[in-house]
C-alpha cells in the first residue's frame, strides 16, 4: 500500500536524526570548536611570533622609573586611566587621551595608550602612538619594546627584529628584547639565531623562567618533544609556580597523545598552584571532551561557574554536553542562559529552536527559529525548520512561502526544490510539483529523493508510466529505498502487472522495514493479486495489529473475506473502512454491488460523515498560530527593581508571586539573601518534567 502522507519525504529530516539538521552539526566537533572561547587559548606551536604582552614589562618600568608626566591634570587623568585598564578599557583610553591633551609629550601616556589600543587589535592606533613616544624619547623601552611586539605580530617581522637589536644596542642588559627577538627568530624558523639570542638572555638573568620557557616552546616546534620538555622543567626548577611551563609540558604530552599525562598535568598546575588558572582548566576541559568524558567535564565547567555564574560561554559548552547526553530540557536551560547574556547569538538561538523541536515544544521551536530570522533574514537552516514546523501544523501554505525564501537565498541547494516540491503534494498542486521536482533534478539529477517524490506526482495525476519510471530510477539511486521499493511493488500489484517481480520488491523492502504495516498490506494485496487468498488474508491480520487505523487495509481485508465467501467478516471490515473514511465513494458503491445494502443508512456511518463535517468546519477556522500559545521562560535575566516575588508573579515565570521560594532554590548558588538581587544576573526557572513549576 502507498500511504503518501507517511513515506512522501516531509521536508527536512527531524533535528537530531541521522542525517537531520543536527547530525550534520556534529555535536562533539562542535564543543570542541567552543573550548577555546571562554578560556585563554594555547597555540601547539608558535605559528607567529607569541611574544609576552609588553603590559608586564610596562608596569614593572612604571615601578622602576620616575612616570614622565608634567603637568598635574594629566597626571590626575592618567591614574584614573591606570586604575580603570582591566575594568573598562574603552573607558581607560578616554581618561589616557584627557591627559594628553594636557601633556602632549609625555611618552608614559603615549605608550599606554599604544598598549590598550594594540590590546583592542587596533595596531595602526597603537603604531602611531608608540612612535610618537619613541620619537619624544628615542630610549624609552616599553615603547620600543610594544613596537617590536607589534611589528611581529603584524607580519611585519623585518621591523620587529630591527626594534629589538635597537633596545639591545642601547641596553645590553635589556633581557625582554633577547628573549622576544628569539621568539621572533622562532616564529621565522631560524632556530639557531633563536637559541642563541635565548641563551645570551639566560646568561643575563638566570634566574627568570622565561628563557628557558621560550627554547622549550622552539623545541616544541621543531618537534623535539623530549627536549622541549627539558626546558620547561628547567623553567620550574627556576620558579616552581611558573605556570606557562606546566601548560607547555601538557601540550607535549597532548601532541604524543600521552592524554592521561597532559591531565595530570593540568591538575597539577590547578590543584599546587593556582586553582583558577583558565588555560590550565580550559585545556583540561578540551581533554575531557575529546575523550568524551562528559561527567568529568561538566565537573570543571562547574567549577567555572562557581566563581562566574553567569559564564555565557561555559553555560553553552554544559549545553551542548547534555544534548550529547540526551538530556534535553536541561541543555535549553542553559542554551536560555547563554543568550540572556547575549540575546543576538543566532547559533545558539538556532540551537535552543532544534532542542524545542526535540522535546517537541512546537511553539517555542519557531519563536525561536523567527527570532533567528529577524537577526538573520537568510538563515537557510532556521527558515527550513520553520517551514518544517508548518508543515506538521498542515499549514502547509505558510511552510512554502518559507521553503521557496530558502531556494530564493539558495538556489543551487537542490533539497530547497525538494521541500517546495513534497509541499506541493501535500497541496495538492501535483503539477506545480513535477514543475519544481525536475527543477531540481537539473541541479541534482543523483538526489533519490527527487525521483521519488516526482514518481509521486505522477502517480496522484494516474502517470503510471512515468510513475514507474521515476521509482525504478530511484532505486537504482538507493537500492535501499525502502519507501521506493514498497511503490513500485504496489504499483505492479495495483495493476495486476509483474506479480512476482512486486513480491520481490516488496519483501525487499521489508528486509529494511520488517515491522512496516504498509509495507506487509502491498505484500497481502500482491499476494491477492496472485490468487494466493490465504497468504494474503495472514499478511494482512498481521499487518493491521500494526497499523489499524487504516481504511485501505480494512477495504483489502473485506476484498479478501469476500473472496472467501466470509461476507458477514467482508461487510464488517468494510464498514470499519469506512467509519475512518466515510467519503469513500467508490467504497460505497462496492458495498452496494455486493447486496450490503446502503453504507450511508448505517448508525454508524452516519455518526462518522458527522463528525466527518464537523470536523471539515473546524479545519476550514485558521488554526491555533504557535505564536498564540503560551510561551513559558526557562531563564530570567533580572532586572532594575526586580524581587524574588515580582518574577515569580510574572505570567511567562509561574504567574503566582507565592512561587518565589522555587527561584530562591533553584539558584541558592547565586543568591545568598532572597531579598537581594542584581540587575544582570541571570535566574534559572525551575520546572517539572511537564514544563510546569515544581511542587514547593
Amino acid at each position: 500500500m502507498k500511504n503518501i502522507s507517511k513515506y512522501s519525504v516531509i521536508p527536512p529530516y527531524p533535528p537530531f536524526s541521522k542525517g537531520g539538521v543536527w547530525g550534520l552539526l556534529n555535536i562533539g566537533f562542535a564543543i570542541l570548536i567552543i573550548t577555546g572561547v571562554i578560556f585563554l587559548s594555547s597555540c601547539a606551536a608558535p605559528k607567529k611570533a607569541e611574544i609576552k604582552s609588553a603590559i608586564t614589562a610596562e608596569k614593572k618600568d612604571l615601578e622602576e622609573k620616575k612616570i614622565r608626566i608634567s603637568h598635574p591634570d594629566a597626571y590626575y587623568h592618567f591614574i584614573l586611566g591606570y586604575r580603570l585598564e582591566f575594568e573598562d578599557i574603552n573607558a581607560a583610553i578616554r581618561e589616557y587621551k584627557t591627559a594628553l591633551e594636557f601633556d602632549k609629550d609625555s611618552p608614559t601616556i603615549l605608550t599606554r595608550l599604544a598598549t590598550l589600543t594594540a590590546r583592542k587589535g587596533q595596531f595602526e592606533d597603537a603604531v602611531i602612538y608608540a612612535e610618537r613616544a619613541v620619537q619624544v624619547d628615542p630610549e624609552h623601552f616599553p615603547a620600543l619594546l610594544l613596537l617590536g611586539e607589534i611589528y611581529a605580530n603584524t607580519e611585519k617581522a623585518d621591523k620587529g627584529i630591527a626594534i629589538f637589536k635597537k633596545i639591545i644596542e642601547i641596553n645590553p642588559y635589556k633581557i625582554e628584547a633577547y628573549l622576544n627577538l628569539g621568539l621572533l627568530y622562532g616564529s621565522l624558523k631560524r632556530y639557531a639565531e633563536a637559541e642563541e639570542v635565548i641563551n645570551k638572555g639566560i646568561s643575563i638573568n638566570p634566574s627568570s623562567p622565561l628563557g628557558y620557557y621560550y627554547l622549550g616552546r622552539i623545541a616544541f616546534d621543531r618537534k623535539k618533544m623530549g627536549k622541549a620538555i627539558s626546558y620547561y622543567k628547567k623553567a620550574l626548577k627556576v620558579d616552581p609556580a611558573f605556570k606557562p611551563a606546566y601548560i607547555g609540558i601538557g601540550i607535549v604530552y597532548e601532541a604524543q597523545e600521552k592524554y592521561k599525562d597532559a591531565i595530570k598535568e593540568y591538575r597539577r598546575l590547578l590543584d599546587e598552584i593556582d586553582m583558577h588558572d583558565r588555560e590550565a582548566r580550559g585545556r583540561l576541559i578540551q581533554l575531557y571532551l575529546q575523550q568524551n568524558d562528559f561527567n568529568n567535564a561538566l565537573v570543571e565547567l562547574e567549577k567555572v561557574l562557581e566563581f562566574d555564574p553567569n559564564n555565557p560561554d561555559a553555560h553553552l559548552r554544559i549545553g551542548l554536553i547534555y544534548v550529547e547526553q540526551k538530556m534535553y530540557k536541561e541543555a535549553a536551560d542553559q542554551f536560555m542562559r547563554v543568550l540572556m547574556a547575549r540575546p543576538e547569538d543566532v547559533k545558539v538561538r538556532y540551537y535552543l529552536g532544534t532542542i524545542y523541536e526535540e522535546i517537541k515544544e512546537f511553539a517555542q521551536a519557531a519563536k525561536e527559529y523567527k527570532k533567528v530570522v529577524e537577526s538573520d533574514p537568510k538563515n537557510i537552516e532556521a527558515l527550513t525548520r520553520l517551514g518544517y514546523l508548518y508543515t506538521k501544523e498542515g499549514r502547509h501554505e505558510e511552510a512554502l512561502n518559507y521553503f521557496k525564501k530558502v531556494l530564493e537565498f539558495n538556489p543551487e541547494k537542490a533539497d530547497a526544490y525538494l521541500f517546495i516540491g513534497v509541499t506541493y503534494i501535500q497541496l495538492e498542486k501535483y503539477n506545480d510539483a513535477i514543475d519544481i521536482l525536475q527543477k531540481g533534478l537539473a541541479i541534482d539529477s543523483k538526489l533519490d529523493e527527487l525521483h521519488f517524490n516526482l514518481g509521486v506526482a505522477y502517480d496522484k495525476l494516474n502517470k503510471k508510466e512515468e510513475c514507474i519510471s521515476e521509482m525504478k530510477e530511484t532505486i537504482k539511486l538507493n537500492p535501499k529505498h525502502a519507501n521506493a521499493l514498497n511503490y513500485l511493488g504496489y504499483t505492479y500489484a495495483e495493476k495486476g502487472i509483474n506479480l512476482n517481480e512486486a513480491i520481490s520488491l516488496i519483501k525487499r523492502a521489508l528486509e529494511l522495514k520488517p515491522n512496516d504495516g504498509y509495507f506487509l498490506d502491498s505484500l497481502a494485496w500482491a499476494y491477492f493479486q496472485k490468487g494466493w487468498i490465504d497468504d494474503a488474508l495472514e499478511i494482512l491480520e498481521k499487518a493491521i495489529t500494526i497499523a489499524a487505523d487504516d481504511p485501505v487495509m480494512y477495504e483489502h481485508l473485506g476484498d479478501i473475506y469476500l473472496k472467501k465467501l466470509r461476507k458477514n467478516d467482508a461487510k464488517e471490515a468494510w464498514l470499519k473502512s469506512l467509519e475512518i473514511d466515510p467519503k469513500n465513494d467508490k467504497l460505497k458503491v462496492k458495498y452496494k454491488e455486493s447486496s450490503f445494502g446502503d453504507p450511508d443508512k448505517e448508525e454508524r456511518i452516519k455518526s462518522k460523515l458527522k463528525e466527518f463535517e464537523e470536523k471539515k468546519k473546524k479545519k476550514e477556522k485558521p488554526p491555533e498560530s504557535m505564536e498564540e500559545k503560551k510561551i513559558l521562560l526557562a531563564a530570567y535575566q533580572v532586572k532594575e527593581g526586580d524581587t524574588l516575588e515580582s518574577i515569580a508573579a510574572k505570567d511567562e515565570v509561574y504567574g503566582d508571586s507565592a512561587k518565589w521560594k522555587l527561584l530562591y532554590e533553584g539558584n541558592r548558588s547565586q543568591i545568598r539573601d532572597p531579598k537581594i538581587l542584581h540587575p544582570g544576573q541571570i535566574l534559572y526557572i525551575p520546572r517539572g518534567e511537564n514544563g510546569q513549576e515544581k511542587k514547593e
